[in-house]
Protein backbone atom coordinates (compact mmCIF):
# COMPACT_ATOMS: atom_id res chain seq x y z
CA UNK A 1 0.00 0.00 0.00
CA UNK A 2 1.11 3.27 -0.83
CA UNK A 3 1.00 5.48 2.24
CA UNK A 4 1.96 8.37 1.17
CA UNK A 5 3.61 10.31 -1.65
CA UNK A 6 4.78 13.96 -3.04
CA UNK A 7 3.27 15.52 -6.03
CA UNK A 8 4.77 16.59 -9.45
CA UNK A 9 5.38 20.19 -7.55
CA UNK A 10 7.65 18.71 -5.02
CA UNK A 11 10.53 17.54 -7.03
CA UNK A 12 13.14 18.23 -4.61
CA UNK A 13 11.50 16.28 -1.89
CA UNK A 14 10.16 13.46 -4.26
CA UNK A 15 9.45 10.22 -2.10
CA UNK A 16 7.20 7.43 -1.40
CA UNK A 17 6.38 5.59 1.49
CA UNK A 18 5.69 1.83 0.97
CA UNK A 19 3.70 -0.26 3.36
CA UNK A 20 3.56 -3.72 3.35
CA UNK A 21 2.11 -6.84 5.00
CA UNK A 22 1.21 -10.55 3.58
CA UNK A 23 1.92 -14.46 4.42
CA UNK A 24 3.53 -17.44 2.73
CA UNK A 25 4.55 -20.76 3.58
CA UNK A 26 7.80 -19.56 5.30
CA UNK A 27 6.20 -17.10 7.33
CA UNK A 28 2.54 -15.65 8.72
CA UNK A 29 1.90 -11.89 9.09
CA UNK A 30 5.54 -10.63 7.96
CA UNK A 31 5.09 -6.53 6.95
CA UNK A 32 6.84 -3.31 7.09
CA UNK A 33 7.53 -0.48 5.25
CA UNK A 34 10.29 0.85 3.26
CA UNK A 35 10.35 5.01 2.55
CA UNK A 36 12.30 5.81 -1.70
CA UNK A 37 13.85 9.06 -1.74
CA UNK A 38 15.39 10.97 -4.72
CA UNK A 39 18.21 11.99 -2.52
CA UNK A 40 20.86 9.85 -0.82
CA UNK A 41 18.40 11.21 2.85
CA UNK A 42 15.16 12.07 4.33
CA UNK A 43 14.92 15.69 3.42
CA UNK A 44 13.67 17.18 7.24
CA UNK A 45 10.71 18.96 5.59
CA UNK A 46 9.13 15.86 5.08
CA UNK A 47 9.38 13.86 8.60
CA UNK A 48 6.45 15.07 9.91
CA UNK A 49 4.09 14.35 7.27
CA UNK A 50 5.89 11.09 7.09
CA UNK A 51 5.18 10.19 10.70
CA UNK A 52 1.52 11.09 10.19
CA UNK A 53 1.13 8.56 7.54
CA UNK A 54 3.03 5.72 9.68
CA UNK A 55 0.94 6.64 12.73
CA UNK A 56 -2.46 6.27 10.97
CA UNK A 57 -1.31 2.38 9.17
CA UNK A 58 0.02 1.48 12.80
CA UNK A 59 3.80 1.74 12.12
CA UNK A 60 6.49 3.20 14.33
CA UNK A 61 8.08 6.17 12.30
CA UNK A 62 11.03 6.17 14.88
CA UNK A 63 12.11 2.44 14.52
CA UNK A 64 12.71 3.17 10.48
CA UNK A 65 16.81 2.61 10.10
CA UNK A 66 18.25 4.90 7.86
CA UNK A 67 21.07 3.99 5.38
CA UNK A 68 23.07 5.61 3.66
CA UNK A 69 22.84 4.52 -0.44
CA UNK A 70 25.10 6.47 -1.92
CA UNK A 71 27.41 5.38 -4.38
CA UNK A 72 30.52 5.78 -3.42
CA UNK A 73 32.61 7.77 -5.97
CA UNK A 74 36.11 6.55 -7.51
CA UNK A 75 37.79 9.50 -7.95
CA UNK A 76 40.49 7.97 -10.10
CA UNK A 77 39.04 7.31 -13.64
CA UNK A 78 42.46 5.63 -14.26
CA UNK A 79 42.21 3.45 -11.89
CA UNK A 80 38.52 2.21 -12.33
CA UNK A 81 39.43 1.86 -16.17
CA UNK A 82 42.57 -0.30 -15.10
CA UNK A 83 39.79 -2.46 -13.18
CA UNK A 84 37.61 -2.82 -16.13
CA UNK A 85 40.29 -4.22 -18.27
CA UNK A 86 41.67 -6.41 -15.57
CA UNK A 87 38.23 -8.06 -15.62
CA UNK A 88 37.74 -7.78 -19.06
CA UNK A 89 41.07 -9.62 -19.70
CA UNK A 90 40.30 -12.19 -17.36
CA UNK A 91 37.26 -12.92 -18.70
CA UNK A 92 38.88 -13.28 -22.51
CA UNK A 93 41.48 -15.92 -20.81
CA UNK A 94 38.87 -18.02 -19.18
CA UNK A 95 37.15 -17.51 -22.68
CA UNK A 96 40.14 -19.26 -24.64
CA UNK A 97 40.70 -21.93 -21.59
CA UNK A 98 37.44 -23.12 -22.45
CA UNK A 99 37.79 -22.69 -26.15
CA UNK A 100 41.03 -24.74 -26.16
CA UNK A 101 39.67 -27.14 -23.72
CA UNK A 102 36.50 -27.64 -25.72
CA UNK A 103 39.15 -28.28 -28.93
CA UNK A 104 41.26 -30.36 -27.06
CA UNK A 105 38.30 -32.62 -26.20
CA UNK A 106 37.06 -33.04 -30.01
CA UNK A 107 40.69 -33.43 -31.39
CA UNK A 108 41.02 -36.37 -28.76
CA UNK A 109 37.46 -37.75 -29.66
CA UNK A 110 38.12 -37.54 -33.41
CA UNK A 111 41.43 -39.11 -32.88
CA UNK A 112 40.05 -42.05 -31.00
CA UNK A 113 37.46 -42.40 -33.33
CA UNK A 114 38.98 -42.54 -36.53
CA UNK A 115 41.68 -44.65 -35.28
CA UNK A 116 39.07 -47.09 -34.41
CA UNK A 117 37.73 -46.81 -37.87
CA UNK A 118 40.80 -47.72 -39.29
CA UNK A 119 41.49 -50.65 -37.23
CA UNK A 120 38.00 -52.20 -37.71
CA UNK A 121 38.80 -51.11 -41.81
CA UNK A 122 41.92 -53.35 -41.43
CA UNK A 123 40.25 -56.10 -39.89
CA UNK A 124 37.94 -56.28 -42.45
CA UNK A 125 40.05 -56.03 -45.28
CA UNK A 126 42.72 -58.96 -43.49
CA UNK A 127 39.68 -60.80 -43.59
CA UNK A 128 38.71 -60.30 -47.37
CA UNK A 129 42.31 -61.06 -48.27
CA UNK A 130 42.87 -64.25 -46.30
CA UNK A 131 39.57 -65.73 -47.89
CA UNK A 132 40.27 -64.67 -50.97
CA UNK A 133 43.69 -66.66 -51.00
CA UNK A 134 42.22 -69.19 -49.22
CA UNK A 135 39.77 -70.58 -52.14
Amino acid sequence: FILDHSDETEKDKGFILVYYRGRNDAWDGYGGAVLYTRGNGVPEGIVPRLRAACKAAGIDWDKFAYNDNQCNVIRDPVRLRRRYVEKSVNQATLSVETQLTQARKFVTETVVSDEKFAEVSVGKFEKGFETEFSK
